[in-house]
């Protein structure tokens, strides 16, 4: 073979190895700029989060070759700048500002191919680099800590001296992001994989251990054991924002902050702004720039904002987590919330919630002629009659699967699936509080499966049943 064409194959062959490791990046993608925008520019020094609360998108198109509502999108802030990143993909777009045009651009900044490693990773920023951390993929959680590097466009992995498998979207992924000090806090860990069986007949375990990670040695050490209440009743939280020193939690209505600098709890008191942040946060990104909550949403252009201070709080006599040198006052959080486990085992023997002793729940009338008040819509509607039918006709509760097909997210990524379960589940509990303020108990629970400790049930206790005869339409 002439040498000229031995030369020619030597070039194409370095141009496709060099082309699959850096992928140029792609042309930009233009979003209309509105206020939603305009605000977050004018903040991205100052916000040292901005989370998320709700199925609202960024974009809702394809993008390099996936359709982007498939995923949970983040917004991030580092180095003065906003950042958009794709949950489950690694795809990291920065969102840049044009002064002279009426739009913003999504321009793409990693060269990422493989997808399915870091389900439900936690993406953070911290000076100026981006992080994400954990996430499910390949049958296993992993704890792995990835930077981004802007000079290859692409995820490097940071050694840590430990792996602690870590996840957000679900009842149990609680993460803060200590900005100022370059630390990482997580209420909790896993050990999780399907291919390992942890006792008996499972392969995922919640270890209840608050942790912090020091992002600039790598180094993870344990604080202490998360607080018992919270391990009992951690299944009715979800994290609704991060302040500056911890996080805000709903706890069906309730909003405590987990203040994991001070360990120490505080409940939120001043019930009109309470509610205002159970009603207007649905649906919404929110950040925290000291002394306001702002809340957003880029589909409707629009941002507004609850001024929080420390007169809206009550604190509460118990720690965040017991540290590992437990102090005398203490331990009574040991002993009563064990004792207070058993009672409620023996309670659960006898009777399970929502269900009588002896078989189905009580009947209750779906077609009451009471005033039709029109305070659900839709989808809260159907969600409301399902739960309603299995507990009358069959006495049984009701399973995620059943739930994601009434709400229309069935075919949704298990991310969509979560959000739009707590979102619209969050709806009716808030809408059923305003109306019935007296209520001690949400309108709808939900408890741990006993065939899977891994999934939930939902229902609807007996009592909180017969109120909907006057607020379901006839």
């Amino acid at each position: 073979m002439p040498k000229n064409y031995l030369f020619a194959i030597f070039l194409l062959t370095l141009s496709v190895t060099t082309t699959g490791q850096h992928k140029p990046r792609t042309h930009s993608y233009a979003l209309p700029k509105n206020d939603f925008y305009t605000h977050l520019f004018r903040q991205a020094k100052n916000a040292p989060s901005i989370s998320w609360a709700g199925l609202g998108q960024i974009v809702n198109d394809y993008l390099d070759g996936i359709h982007s509502s498939r995923f949970t999108q983040e917004l991030l802030v580092a180095n003065d700048k906003l950042y958009l990143f794709l949950s489950s993909t690694g795809r990291l777009y920065e969102v840049s500002d044009y002064m002279n045009d009426d739009s913003v651009r999504l321009i793409r900044m990693d060269t990422t191919s493989l997808m399915g490693y870091n389900i439900n990773a936690y993406a953070f920023s911290q000076g100026d680099s981006i992080f994400n951390i954990g996430g499910y993929g390949f049958w296993r959680w992993n704890g792995h800590l990835r930077i981004f590097n802007p000079a290859q466009n692409e995820w490097d992995v940071v050694p840590l001296n430990k792996e602690l498998a870590l996840g957000v979207y679900s009842p149990n992924g609680y993460i803060w992001n200590d900005k100022k000090h370059r630390a990482l806090y997580a209420f909790n860990y896993f050990i999780g994989n399907n291919g390992v069986r942890i006792g008996k007949n499972k392969d995922f375990e919640f270890i209840d251990s608050v942790c912090r990670l020091d992002i600039r040695t790598g180094d993870w050490i344990t604080l202490g054991k998360l607080n018992p209440r919270f391990v009992n009743e951690k299944i009715k939280f979800m994290s609704v924002a991060e302040l500056d020193s911890g996080l805000l939690l709903d706890n069906m209505g309730t909003l405590e902050y987990w203040n994991v600098i001070s360990n120490k709890v505080k409940v939120f008191e001043n019930k009109p702004k309470r509610q205002q942040i159970n009603t207007k946060t649905i649906n919404c990104y929110l950040w925290y720039v000291y002394p306001y909550l702002y809340y957003g949403s880029s589909k409707s252009g629009r941002v507004d904002s609850i001024h929080i201070s420390h007169a809206d709080f009550r604190e509460l006599n118990e720690p965040v987590y017991i540290p590992t040198k437990l102090p005398f006052k203490w331990w009574w959080l040991l002993i009563v919330p064990a004792v207070g486990v058993v009672g409620w085992a023996i309670a659960q023997r006898r009777r399970k919630p929502g269900l009588t002793a002896t078989g189905p729940a009580l009947k209750f009338n779906l077609r009451s002629p009471s005033a039709n008040l029109n305070l659900f819509d839709e989808v809260e509607k159907s969600l409301l009659q399902l739960l309603l039918k299995n507990m009358n006709e069959k006495g049984v509760r009701t399973d995620a699967d059943q739930i994601n097909r009434v709400i229309g997210v069935a075919g949704s990524t298990l991310n969509m699936q979560k959000r739009k379960r707590s979102d619209v589940i969050r709806s009716i509990n808030t809408k059923y509080n305003n109306r019935f303020p007296d209520r001690e108990h949400p309108l709808i629970n939900r408890e741990k499966s006993e065939q899977d400790a891994r999934l939930f049930e939902y229902y609807i206790s007996e009592s909180n049943a017969q109120d909907l005869a006057s607020i379901l339409p006839h």
